[in-house]
């Protein structure tokens, strides 16, 4: 944030889906724009050798990597028939879900689903609200069929938030145009991150993907 002027800084704050998400592992710091408007902002930071956090030692910039994902590339992905009908979502960061003003510490289908087409819909099409039917659906075909989960912590300023790692295992008993839309939708994830506070290294994914005969 301190590498962007202050009134972008602002606005970000006001919106109701931040178009980053970002999250440190082995040794990485992931930053994920999810609009060129972001990304030109932060194209300073591509500058930097040094990075200084505020309570913590100085990070050392040694190399950059730029790994690209346009909407053309999603289109693909949806209109494609896919392979697969299985997806291992693996948590690659502390992730948790609120719901009725509580944190959820265990991922559904459902949550899941709904909070990456909440940030799909919002920073592709400007729409705040889902398509609830579609939710049903998604609900209706696919299930949590194997997990390996365990509680951890996040702490932000200083708080701890309850919330959960690991992996887990959806199959899809649907139509090819479902899993192929839930197939783009999990590549977006990988981007957007799942849940709450994705913007502050929590709610990062990985997807693997089975074939349909495994």
């Amino acid at each position: 944030m301190e590498q962007i002027p202050n009134d972008y800084a602002e606005q970000l704050h006001n919106q109701s889906v931040n178009p980053y998400s970002l999250y440190t592992a082995r040794g990485k710091l992931v930053i994920n724009a999810l609009t060129d408007d972001f990304f030109e902002k932060i194209a300073s930071i591509l500058n930097l050798t040094i990075v200084k956090l505020t309570n913590h030692e100085a990070i050392k910039i040694e190399r950059i990597e730029i790994e690209t994902l346009t909407q053309k590339e999603l289109a693909k992905i949806f209109y494609a028939e896919s392979p697969v009908n299985q997806f291992e979502i693996i948590f690659n960061s502390p992730t948790s879900f609120k719901q009725n003003g509580e944190y959820v510490l265990f991922p559904t289908v459902g949550l899941i689903f709904q909070s990456v087409m909440r940030k799909y819909e919002d920073l592709m099409d400007g729409e705040s609200s889902i398509d609830e039917e579609m939710l049903h659906e998604i609900e209706t075909h696919a299930k949590i069929t194997s997990y390996n989960l365990r509680s951890k912590y996040f702490r932000v300023h200083g708080q701890p938030i309850p919330a959960f790692v690991g992996e887990i295992k959806i199959t899809i008993f649907g139509a090819n145009t479902l899993i192929s839309y839930l197939r783009m939708l999990l590549t977006f994830g990988t981007f957007s991150g799942i849940g709450i506070k994705s913007s502050m290294g929590m709610g990062a994914i990985l997807i693997n993907e089975r074939q349909k005969d495994e």
